[in-house]
């Protein structure tokens, strides 16, 4: 029987040091008893005097993912040393897929193996307080809500001792843009002498195509970078429904990488994202049931479907926070996504800040303006004219961005008076389309800040929707920036 550290998961929001949350939960430290104040400076001058202790090493990194039938099981294993001759805290960190969910955990320090379980916030809260209460060793181990795709443990290691942590998760791959992707995040803060990604994929289906990009620098998918592929990661296919692939760059080539991806500090190693991207043959017709241990999965992906004709309202934020380089990633984003649209679909441009500005294409000057003291005084439903949706044609895409192009970043941020007005875009649009199929209606919700203006409580924001978001219900897609966005 492996003898078992009280290791918990507590699910809240902790706080945030410089944007990064705190994952650790760590006791409190003794107070100082000093005599006097000079006494104290002694001290505080011998801690700044003292010689900086070598950091932890990692020398030892490996993953190894098995995807069975697009079902996911990854194992991280890492191994640290510490090499100073004073016993100091190593950290293991691992960033989860946003689906992902740990199933198990093992940390071995000292030759002692310890097995961590997970139990719910209130049992996990007491279990521990009884442990602290016992003298045994226990540790809270955090997710923040805002950041909860993160794992953090830390343990205090011993002069010259070593290590090991072994973190079990696992995820169904969802299938986008006609193909199942598995991310792995590389974060080890410093080169690693052993590094190597295993990756093996067994499908009931042939494997189709298969295909490794360049290694990401983050979350950001650029189109040109999936394209090219990642020279160091070597495939196997013993079947045509296996594969097998392996990434195990030396210490020279990760600080390459390392640089390419744009990380100037020496020595930090890679930071980024290793991705495996493959999709199967596919039954068009019925899709394909799987089943195992009393559960089963239905994969359905057809090919022939036309696309979904939608009428989209674009709803931009131009407050004053959005200056900078944030208002300029907006229209760098808005010019690739009206590309996007369709022939058969219907859009319209709402800017806000302060104000609400519905934008009539066929005629700016007679765009629609309210201001939160003379729009809509009492009224729950702010009428912005008649303004239609305007059809995705290159004629209205080219006016669109002429106007975006123009937009200046000010003001407050009103996004009440904003949502409703969006709502009622949505539902005057689509009474202006006479097509016999009627598009979806969508509103795609950008903004960087907390509402400044009007109404501010986000529980009033969030209920004055769901009153006027009805027949038809308009799906609404937030986009939030930066760290305090509150509507998500």
């Amino acid at each position: 029987m492996l003898p078992q550290l009280l290791l918990f998961l507590l699910w809240f929001e902790v706080r945030t040091v410089k944007g990064l949350p705190q994952a650790m939960v760590t006791s409190t430290p003794l107070p100082l008893n000093l005599a006097t104040q000079s006494e104290y400076h002694d001290v505080a001058r011998a801690a700044e005097a003292a010689p900086e202790l070598p950091k932890p090493e990692m020398y030892s990194l490996r993953v190894e993912s098995r995807i069975k039938s697009r079902y996911a099981t990854t194992v991280v294993s890492s191994r640290l040393a510490n090499p100073a001759n004073k016993s100091q805290e190593v950290f293991f960190s691992v960033v989860l897929p946003e689906t992902a969910f740990i199933s198990g955990f093992l940390m071995e320090v000292d030759g002692k193996v310890y097995e961590a379980y997970v139990r719910e916030k209130e049992e996990a809260k007491q279990e521990y307080e009884q442990a602290v209460a016992g003298g045994q060793a226990a540790a809270h181990v955090a997710i923040s809500a805002r950041d909860s795709n993160r794992f953090t443990v830390s343990v205090n290691v011993e002069p010259r001792k070593k290590a090991t942590f072994n973190l079990t998760y696992e995820e169904l791959l969802m299938r986008r843009l006609g193909e199942y992707s598995h991310v792995v995040n590389l974060h080890p803060g410093q080169e690693v002498r052993d590094l190597q990604i295993d990756v093996f994929i067994s499908e009931s289906r042939n494997i189709t195509a298969l295909h490794i990009p360049e290694l990401r620098s983050g979350n950001e998918i650029d189109p040109e970078q999936d394209d090219r592929v990642n020279s160091l990661a070597r495939i196997e296919r013993p079947s045509p429904t296996e594969a097998h692939v392996q990434f195990s760059p030396t210490v020279e080539e990760q600080h390459e990488l390392a640089k390419k991806l744009g990380n100037k500090k020496e020595d930090a190693g890679l930071s980024g994202q290793f991705v495996v991207q493959y999709d199967v043959d596919r039954d068009p017709q019925a899709g394909e049931v799987l089943v195992s241990d009393g559960y089963f999965v239905h994969f359905f992906a057809p090919t022939d479907l036309k696309p979904l004709h939608k009428h989209v309202v674009f709803v931009l934020d131009v407050s004053g926070s959005m200056d900078g380089r944030k208002i300029e990633q907006l229209k760098e984003a808005m010019m690739a996504i009206l590309d996007d649209l369709n022939n058969g679909d219907y859009f319209n441009i709402v800017e806000f800040s302060y104000s609400v500005t519905v934008w009539n294409l066929d005629s700016t000057s007679q765009s629609a303006v309210f201001s939160p003291f003379n729009a809509y005084g009492d009224s729950p439903n702010p009428h912005p004219g008649d303004i239609p949706a305007f059809p995705a044609t290159d004629e209205y895409k080219i006016k669109a961005k002429d106007i975006i192009k123009k937009m200046r970043a000010g003001g407050g941020t009103n996004i009440h008076d904003t949502l409703k007005t969006a709502i009622r875009v949505a539902h005057e649009g689509l009474q202006n389309i006479t097509t016999e199929d009627k598009p979806e209606p969508i509103i795609v919700f950008l903004t960087d800040g907390e509402p400044t203006v009007g109404e501010v409580r986000p529980n009033k924001i969030q209920a004055t929707v769901r009153e006027l978001n009805f027949d038809p219900e308009a799906s609404i897609f937030s986009l939030a920036l930066g760290m305090e966005c509150t509507l998500k």
